[in-house]
């Protein structure tokens, strides 16, 4: 797995909605919930609409909505950002007061995003260089929020103005909610509209699975030979080198294991499933 990736997913936490799941020891059977569309593009005489749904990394489940507003001449003139959380819109629970960064802070989350889209729009939707690797920008006064998750989004929007655009280039995630409360997530990176990387995660109520199995806070079977953040690692591997071609994977229906990946023991189904729903939304 991309460590990197892993590292921003789990840091804090990332984008399709949540989806359904097949049988797999590892989750229970999950409740499926519509899938949202990667872009939508919306008409209203002659303004338009693009919308793009990017991985918010500070949620890794959660998502970022961008949308653009186009004018007749194809020129974009206007710019709204908001992060779809599972309360609501984000910045609807800062204005209520529902969601808060820091107590007494100058502008909540909804005022600095406010403060962020008309800097882009007076800046002639160029973007703002970061001022550190977490995303953090000073050219906007009272934006103190990291924003560099929200560049993925912004352009691809602005890419699709482009006669020569390819596809999206960024993250996108999908999670699976079980009856016991799990959450697993999975992370594809694409690369001009095109699967390159994925990375696999389970949120438990001890924590990310991952780490519980690096710290042998969560072992599977004593004795055995990979822990489970390992034979994720195998799977990611193999999905990514397999060109995300799921059948390669070879799964047993009756068991959910697979004899095609060296070292992986574990149930897949839960994951291939999770995949493939990010997968098809992309088409």
């Amino acid at each position: 797995m991309n460590k990197k990736l892993l590292a921003l997913i789990l840091g804090g936490f990332i984008v399709v909605t949540g989806v359904g799941c097949g049988a797999d020891t590892e989750v229970e059977e999950q409740t499926e919930t519509p899938v949202e569309t990667e872009t939508q593009e919306e008409t209203s005489g002659d303004v338009r609409t693009i919308q793009v749904e990017t991985a918010y990394n500070p949620g890794s489940y959660e998502t970022i909505v961008t949308t653009l507003t186009v004018d007749e001449d194809g020129n974009p003139v206007g710019i709204n950002l908001d992060v779809r959380m599972d309360d609501g819109m984000k910045s609807d629970l800062a204005m209520s007061g529902a969601y808060v960064m820091v107590e007494g802070e100058e502008h909540n989350w909804a005022e600095q995003i406010d403060l962020l889209e008309q800097g882009i729009i007076e800046n002639g939707f160029e973007l703002f260089d970061f001022t550190d690797d977490e995303g953090h920008i000073d050219a906007v006064s009272g934006v103190t929020i990291k924003v560099g998750n929200f560049y993925d989004g912004v352009n691809d929007a602005l890419a699709q103005l482009s006669d020569d655009y390819i596809g999206f280039t960024g993250n996108k995630t999908g999670y699976i909610d079980s009856d016991n409360g799990y959450r697993t997530i999975a992370v594809i990176t694409y690369e001009d509209g095109v699967a390159v990387e994925v990375a696999l995660e389970v949120i438990t109520d001890d924590g990310k699975k991952t780490t519980l199995a690096a710290n042998g806070d969560y072992v599977m079977v004593e004795g055995e030979e990979y822990h489970w953040g390992e034979q994720i690692e195998f799977l990611e591997e193999f999905i990514a080198e397999n060109n995300f071609d799921l059948a390669a994977v070879e799964m047993d229906e009756e068991t959910s294991t697979t004899d095609a990946i060296s070292g992986v023991t574990i149930k897949v189904s839960s994951y291939l499933e999770v995949i493939q729903k990010i997968l098809d939304e992309k088409k």
